[in-house]
């Protein structure tokens, strides 16, 4: 068996390598040569944490707004929430 990613993985390394181009193209330099602070670095997480939330909750939104849409949440899984 091949030791190399593949699969979703594989997708998932794709999706790190264009977001560090497109990261060297805009900043100039790497996270490894950012000189943020430890709280700059982990402020910055939290913020784009804060915004994954917001975009699972559009989502989830946009679900259970559509009766015939795949995966709509029955009233068990709402009242999970």
């Amino acid at each position: 068996m091949s030791a190399g990613a593949h699969g979703t993985e594989a997708l998932v390394c794709a999706d790190i390598a264009r977001r560090q181009t497109s990261g060297m193209q805009k900043y100039g330099m790497s996270v490894a040569d950012n000189p943020l602070t430890l709280r700059q670095w982990l402020t910055h997480a939290y913020e784009e944490t804060l915004d994954q939330a917001v975009y699972l909750k559009r989502a989830i939104e946009q679900i259970d707004g559509d009766p015939n849409s795949a995966g709509h949440a029955g009233q068990s899984e709402q009242a999970a929430i």
